[in-house]
């Protein structure tokens, strides 16, 4: 997978052709940490993860909320983001937690969902997930796709929600 050319040089409206291959590039990333089992889900695991070691986490994705949600969702995604600017861990929004949930509950039974979310009542928490390195980092096309559009959102101080498109 490659990255066409349509960044903007100045601030500017990407293309749809740069947001599918960034949602498509997103889905591969996480279908993969999450078979590697580097993947951390929740506000609270994240927070824990971020202050243990955040030098081994590479990627953190905050879902949109949608209208009429609670504020704290809001107060604690401005937390857990200055926490990774604070350490340079990549932030990524996504539009949709619904979808992302749909992503990764296709490869893996809710039990084990629940295991690694260590909310066994409540079921998993997509209202955060960090992605840590793998063991063995190879700079794959997935990771360069989501780090530049990352990188140019950054530089020309553009938050773009990236919309997953779930399996149905």
């Amino acid at each position: 997978m490659t990255l066409p050319d349509e960044y903007p040089e100045e601030t500017g409206v990407l293309s749809k052709q740069v947001l599918l291959e960034v949602s498509r590039s997103l889905e591969k990333l996480l279908r993969d940490a999450q078979a590697d089992h580097r993947l951390t889900t929740g506000v609270y695991n994240s927070a824990e993860m971020l202050q243990r070691c955040p030098d081994q986490v590479m990627l953190c994705i905050l879902p949109d909320s949608g209208p009429g949600h609670d504020v704290t969702i809001d107060i604690e995604h401005t937390l857990i983001e200055a926490h990774c600017w604070e350490n340079d861990v990549t932030v990524l929004k996504v539009g949709n937690a619904h979808a992302l949930s749909k992503v990764l509950q296709n490869d893996v039974s809710l039990r084990e969902m629940k295991k690694l979310s260590r909310q066994q009542s409540q079921g998993v928490d997509f209202s955060c997930l960090l992605v840590k390195y793998p063991k063995e980092f190879e700079e794959e096309a997935a990771w360069l796709t989501i780090e530049k559009f990352c990188n140019w959102c950054l530089k020309h101080d553009v938050v773009q929600y990236i919309d997953i498109h779930s399996p149905d």
